[in-house]
């Protein structure tokens, strides 16, 4: 199902967004936020259980789960959301799934941990998207996505469309295919346990200053270089 088949055009409340959460975990079931329409989202609490599910949902505000602990995955997968992703510090036992998700600002992911993979192919971000420092479990996939630089509305500010991943560890594989990238792509301090692929990846600027990489590289530029 497409985003523009959201099934119910409701707009969730805070507080059915709550009761969905504690219903879920005593069914001992994901929160299921998938299809819906929600003005805003953020959780006053410092975890939960099962996981969470926004498939296929748009967002009309800001995303908010900083801090939070999942015991289970967490499914953004077609997700748009019309404001800026706040993920810093977010601890996922299970997968991140954010395939496909259209964010209409930036996206923080800086320190999260995520226990397998982090999938973010074809992602779409207005600004920065950061990944600096996130530990990940199996592979990091980011093949095919899009970061542009965007001018803020109202104070007309730029913010450059970089990719930074500066001191990310990444157990297994690191995927960057193809992605079109309007800045920096900070590959600095990168960890990677298997291959790392940078085929076909558009990007202005390149740092990789101590990138480490202990499987096959498949990049634009000579493993001499690095």
């Amino acid at each position: 199902m497409k985003l523009e088949e959201v099934i119910n055009k409701k707009i969730l409340t805070g507080i059915e967004i709550e009761n969905e959460i504690k219903i879920a975990e005593k069914e001992g079931r994901m929160a299921d936020f998938s299809n819906r329409i929600i003005s805003s989202f953020f959780v006053l609490k410092d975890q939960v259980k099962q996981g969470i599910n926004f498939e296929n949902s748009e967002i009309k505000g800001q995303f908010f789960l900083g801090e939070l602990y999942i015991e289970g995955d967490l499914i953004l997968k077609n997700t748009k959301i019309s404001g800026s992703v706040y993920l810093a510090n977010l601890k996922v036992e299970g997968n991140l799934n954010m395939e496909g998700l259209k964010s209409g600002g930036a996206i923080n992911l800086v320190g999260a941990k995520i226990g397998n993979d982090l999938i973010a192919s074809q992602i779409k971000c207005k600004g920065f998207c950061s990944l600096a420092r996130v530990q990940v479990g199996g592979n990091l996939i980011l093949d095919k996505s899009k970061i542009v630089t965007m001018i803020t509305q109202y104070d007309k500010m730029t913010v450059r469309g970089d990719l930074i991943l500066e001191g990310a560890q990444v157990k297994n594989n690191l995927n960057i295919q193809s992605a079109q990238i309007d800045g920096l792509l900070d590959l600095d301090e990168v960890n990677v346990g298997g291959e790392l692929n940078l085929q076909g990846a558009n990007y202005k600027i390149l740092e990789k200053e101590d990138m480490v990489v202990n499987g096959k590289l498949t990049a634009n530029f000579e493993i001499t270089d690095l």
